[in-house]
C-alpha cells in the first residue's frame, strides 16, 4: 500500500476509534426531532472537540478523558471520517480522486474538523444511525 493512500488514513482514524465509547446502532428510524436535537447538541460541544480533534490530528495524542455524550461526538467523527475515506479507497489506477498533496496531519484536521462542520455531521446522522448507550 502506498504511505499515502485513503485506506491508510483511514485504518490509521478507525484505530483511534476504537479507544473512544462505541455507540449501539439503531434498529428505526430516527424522529425529525431528534435530528435536530442531534445536530444541536453536537454544536455545543465543537469547540472542545475541535480543539481536541487538531491536537490529535498533528500528534496523535492521546484522548483526554471526556464525559460520555462528549465521547460519543468525538468518536462519531473519527467513525465517519474513516467511513468516508474507504469510500474513497480504490485500486491503483482506478482512482478519480487523486490523493490530495497534502501532509497527514494536514488531511486529518480538515477530515476531523472542517469537512465534519461542512458535511461530516449531517451524513453521520443520515447513514450511520446510532444511540449511545452509556457501557
Amino acid at each position: 500500500m502506498p504511505s499515502h493512500s485513503y485506506k491508510r488514513l483511514a485504518e490509521i482514524l478507525e484505530a483511534a476509534s476504537f479507544s473512544l465509547n462505541h455507540p449501539e446502532p439503531l434498529s428505526e428510524s430516527i424522529s425529525r426531532e431528534h435530528e435536530e436535537a442531534w445536530l444541536e447538541e453536537d454544536q455545543t460541544y465543537k469547540e472542545r472537540l475541535d480543539s481536541i480533534c487538531r491536537r490529535w490530528a498533528r500528534d496523535q495524542i492521546e484522548f483526554p478523558d471526556l464525559p460520555p455524550r462528549e465521547e460519543y461526538f468525538l468518536w462519531i467523527r473519527f467513525f465517519a471520517a474513516s467511513a468516508f475515506l474507504y469510500q474513497l479507497d480504490m485500486p491503483e489506477g482506478k482512482e478519480m480522486i487523486p490523493y490530495p498533496k497534502v501532509s497527514e496531519q494536514e488531511m486529518f484536521e480538515w477530515l476531523l474538523v472542517d469537512w465534519w462542520q461542512h458535511t461530516g455531521r449531517e451524513a453521520s446522522l443520515y447513514s450511520y444511525n446510532f444511540t449511545f448507550k452509556n457501557k
